[in-house]
């Protein structure tokens, strides 16, 4: 059977899952096997050599396009910055959506929770929704730049969309879901995992 991509992927986690406790010097020898590898069958797949990234996360994404057949010749530098732009929103969603489910674990007290978030109490109030709302704010400016590609100084418009985007404490259940839902898919989209083109960044229903 031909090694492909997606099967060298396999052995890398099976081994690294096997040999957790490798020292340093080791885990970069497996690395430097299989970014070598990765390069191989990547060139192989079609993508220029010239344009085979000498960084994991930059071969992760060229893996990533080519599997799901978006693989377009470019810039493979900007492509890498951007890749990195799109993994950190993706790190601090992750952040993100259990302190708000904490939030709204409250339960009946959740309403007046979300008042108190802009009461000039410090936090003190309603920790759960100060620590939120901290998270929410710090998250605007990198998903801005994230979807619109500006390293410049963002405009008005710019962050109004990225906050848009957001869960706010005050928005309904199903609003606060359906802006989840559609964060991690335009995540998916942007990050080259999948080929479905989603236009304006609305996905789910808003009800």
């Amino acid at each position: 059977m031909a090694l492909t991509l997606q099967k060298l992927s396999q052995i890398e986690a099976t081994i690294k899952a096997k040999y957790p406790n490798l020292g340093a010097s080791q885990k970069a020898v497996i690395d430097q096997i299989f970014m070598q590898k990765r390069a191989e069958l990547l060139t192989a797949g079609g993508v220029n050599p010239s344009e085979v990234p000498t960084s994991p996360l930059g071969q992760s994404m060229i893996e990533q396009q080519v599997s799901a057949g978006t693989y377009q010749p470019g810039d493979t530098a900007t492509q890498a910055k951007e890749q990195a732009k799109m993994t950190s929103v993706e790190q601090a969603l992750s952040v993100l959506k259990p302190n708000l489910a904490q939030v709204e674990g409250v339960g009946p007290v959740f309403g007046r929770l979300a008042m108190l978030a802009n009461w000039p109490t410090g936090g003190a109030a309603a920790p759960e929704v100060a620590d939120y709302e901290a998270l929410r704010k710090s998250l605007i400016g990198p998903l801005a730049r994230a979807i619109s590609g500006e390293v410049g100084v963002l405009t008005d418009r710019d962050i109004a969309r990225a906050e848009g985007l957001l869960p706010k404490i005050t928005d309904a259940k199903k609003l606060r879901e359906n802006k989840i839902k559609n964060l991690e898919k335009l995540i998916a989209v942007k990050s080259g995992t999948k080929a479905t083109k989603i236009g304006k960044y609305t996905i789910e229903a808003i009800e």
